[in-house]
């Protein structure tokens, strides 16, 4: 899933083995705590300014495990060192979402979340 300013924009559903399913019958997606405009608002609480100060948006892909917890991170485009270690700091540091499930079982999904840096 892809949100740009709080809107999905993407979504790709994967199977226990990581592979992208074909199929979103029956799917359910995690829910950070609070939804899409709690997610904006803990980004912008936490991020905390990078030297040099970057002007670029970081992806940062992760997943959401079947517990809510929040693992696999990686940087898809980067702004910079210091602004790619801040943006994987705040996803490794969100706190557990609400699981998804593909008909009714528990079930990894990936996202890719924007992080703006404005300098």
């Amino acid at each position: 899933m892809l949100y740009h300013y709080s809107r999905l924009t993407f979504s790709q559903l994967y199977n226990s083995t990581m592979t992208p399913s074909q199929s979103n019958t029956g799917a359910i997606n995690p829910v950070f705590p609070g939804g899409a405009l709690a997610l904006q608002r803990f980004v912008d609480q936490t991020k905390q300014p990078v030297s040099p100060p970057a002007s670029e948006t970081v992806f940062v892909e992760f997943v959401v495990n079947v517990d809510g917890s929040v693992s696999d991170y990686t940087v898809l485009k980067g702004a910079g060192m210091e602004a790619d270690l801040e943006a994987v700091r705040i996803v490794s540091i969100m706190p557990e979402w609400t699981p998804g499930t593909i008909d009714g079982e528990p079930a990894r999904f990936k996202f890719v979340l924007p992080i703006p840096f404005k300098d």
